[in-house]
């Protein structure tokens, strides 16, 4: 039997055009950024980019930081919580861009 929950049925059938475009632009550049800058510049430019988010995205930077109160028995430092913060952020932004691109590269490459 064909089950749906609540979230399946709010979910659109297909892909707008415009989510399709915004995918094929998101994802060339990215290709285009790793054949000039390798993995190695795209990883930095993920971890750059991911700061920014830090920097920017504050709700989200508050729902971690509430997160990590709920996750470790001890209260951490403000410092720590902002490092254990930011490396998430950098770490989220660099696996969506790899994954996005993960078929485009060169398996030779990948593996290297």
């Amino acid at each position: 039997m064909d089950r749906k929950t609540e979230k399946d049925k709010d979910r659109p059938k297909k892909l707008s055009l415009y989510i399709k475009l915004k995918y094929i632009f998101v994802r060339s550049g990215l290709v285009l950024l790793t054949k000039a800058i390798g993995l190695d510049g795209l990883y930095q430019f993920g971890r750059f980019f991911g700061f920014c988010e830090y920097l920017l995205q504050y709700k989200k930077r508050a729902r971690i930081y509430r997160r990590l109160e709920q996750i470790y028995a001890r209260a951490l430092d403000p410092s720590e919580a902002r490092k254990i913060a930011c490396r998430y952020f950098m770490r989220i932004r660099c696996d969506k861009m790899m994954y996005t691109i993960i078929d485009k590269i060169d398996r030779k490459e990948l593996l290297k």
